[in-house]
């Protein structure tokens, strides 16, 4: 079940994250809890402090995003891809939440195409099986 939180108060704890007076701990409780919480929001925030100078930090942002398994991140998760000045382990973690994303996307459109053909094929028989006249199986005396 979603959480419905007042949009400013996800913009309050984005600027939580987004401050650099705050302690890292601080800073990573806030990023949990915009993980949790979701929504575009939330994302815009937590891609916004991918300016920030702690490694670290950066890393834990592209890997909540993946947690979120929202598609509104993906282009966030690219730009970071493509970013050389990240630091490695920062656009490693974004490409495989990158691939992820995309694995399970591929994942999701073939699971719904294949429920859409078993229902098709599934109301197709049943459709002919009931317009159809009963079989006789034994022979009446």
């Amino acid at each position: 079940m979603p959480i419905t939180v007042d949009e400013e108060k996800v913009a309050a704890v984005g600027d939580i994250l987004n401050d650099k007076q705050q302690s890292l701990a601080e800073r990573f409780r806030a990023l949990f809890t915009l993980r949790n919480i979701g929504g575009q929001t939330a994302i815009d925030s937590i891609t916004a402090c991918f300016g920030d100078p702690s490694a670290l930090l950066k890393h834990e942002l592209a890997y909540c995003l993946g947690q979120m398994q929202d598609t509104y991140a993906i282009p966030a998760l690219a730009a970071v891809l493509k970013d050389v000045t990240q630091e490695p382990m920062v656009r490693h973690e974004a490409g495989i939440v990158a691939y992820i994303f995309t694995k399970w996307l591929h994942l999701r459109r073939r699971k719904a195409k294949w429920r859409r053909y078993v229902y098709r094929t599934f109301t197709a028989h049943a459709s002919k099986t009931q317009t159809a006249e009963p079989k006789k199986r034994y022979n009446a005396m």
